[in-house]
């Protein structure tokens, strides 16, 4: 069981998204950071917040940081749309810190409700091009690194980062401080970061970054595939090609 997030329904086990080698990421400059978090009623009564802890530490070290706390989708929208107002196409790179429960295939808010990466796509498609395309996704949650699926169809951000499976409070946000350490206060480019703190974390706190033109074309590939072998199936089943043995 996550010590963090709560065990992923049966229907959300399964489809695993792979990690392909990891990309170059963007060149070292200054970063503008957005924390939304949305805690579970728990984490509010015992007084766990990773927003608290990462934002006091990233501010200590002088980096800009937005933050904003969220119960339900009105406040989540709210705060997204906040944060596309702030967006520029130059200047520093924003960082959209998201933080909540997660399972492979959504974000769950403090109110229970559970967003699909489908349903959050079009508002992170939005905020990618409000940035010039220049948008880093961050999502601490157990599966985090699945937010990737947000950009099947258009690109949803520059690149995303995350864990790659269930994963502890205290390693996630130890994890993301350590990763902004070496991202926007030493300017280590996001991949050669990530795999300094894999070396560091336990073995249920890996993190994986991903980058959405990757992601959107590895899709359109497999989809493209499955299409292809659909075809030559029925072409098959008709007798108008050999069956493959």
């Amino acid at each position: 069981m996550c010590p963090r997030h709560p065990p992923e329904p049966a229907k959300l086990r399964g489809n695993g998204l792979s990690q392909p080698a990891l990309p170059a990421s963007l060149p070292k400059q200054s970063y503008r950071v957005f924390i939304v978090e949305s805690p579970a009623p728990k984490d509010i009564y015992h007084g766990r917040s990773e927003s608290t802890g990462l934002s006091a530490t990233l501010k200590l070290a002088g980096v800009d940081v937005v933050e904003r706390r969220v119960v339900n989708t009105d406040m989540l929208l709210e705060a997204l749309a906040e944060i596309h107002g702030q967006l520029a196409s130059s200047g520093p790179v924003p960082i959209v810190h998201v933080s909540a429960h997660g399972a492979t295939d959504c974000l769950q808010l403090c109110d229970g409700k559970r967003l699909t990466w489908d349903e959050l796509s079009p508002v992170f498609e939005l905020l990618n091009a409000a940035s010039g395309g220049r948008l880093i996704l961050a999502v601490s949650s157990c599966h985090g690194i699945h937010a990737a699926k947000m950009s099947k169809e258009s690109v949803a951000f520059h690149h995303v980062v995350g864990p790659v499976d269930t994963i502890p409070w205290s390693d996630a946000l130890v994890g993301f401080v350590n990763l902004y350490n070496l991202t926007v206060r030493q300017g280590v480019d996001l991949a050669d970061a990530v795999n300094r703190l894999n070396a560091l974390q336990g073995p249920k706190g890996k993190f994986g970054t991903l980058e959405g033109v990757a992601v959107k074309k590895a899709w359109t590939e497999v989809q493209l595939k499955a299409k292809l072998t659909k075809i030559l199936d029925g072409f098959r089943d008709a007798g108008m090609l050999p069956k493959t043995k």
